[in-house]
């Protein structure tokens, strides 16, 4: 009798250690993720300043790389519709843009949609606007 409650206590005790585990290390990830996204809207407001400074055109493409990786690589973005729909459309008409000597675009076009996103940012998550856009 005293061999079975020892073998329960230990399955007990492996399955809460295991819980325990899993919550912990979801947790770290939950927490990190949310780092990382948070640097990734950083990172974009940075960008979106030297986006402004230049016209953004095929002779002087507009830089995508930060908003690239915020709507191809971000997992967190899909929680927030409305931002992955702005920076996509910021970024769909940025490529255009920056590829195309002949779009019916212009690029301001392009800076218009980056001020946009780039006030969502400040309004809905705290990111202050570059200095030349405020």
């Amino acid at each position: 009798m005293v061999n079975l409650e020892n073998i329960i206590l230990s399955i007990f005790s492996a399955i809460i250690g295991g819980l325990i585990t899993l919550w912990l290390t979801t947790w770290k990830e939950r927490r990190e993720g949310r780092i990382r996204f948070k640097n990734r809207l950083f990172s974009v407001a940075h960008e979106a300043k030297v986006n402004f400074k230049d016209v953004g055109n095929t002779q002087n493409p507009f830089q995508t790389k930060a908003l690239e990786k915020l709507v191809y690589d971000e997992p967190f973005v899909h929680k927030h519709p409305e931002l992955f729909s702005k920076s996509q459309k910021c970024l769909h008409t940025a490529l255009i843009l920056s590829t195309s000597t002949n779009s019916k675009l212009r690029p301001a076009h392009g800076q218009h949609l980056m001020k946009d996103l780039s006030e969502f940012l400040q309004k809905n998550y705290g990111i202050n606007l570059p200095d030349e856009l405020e």
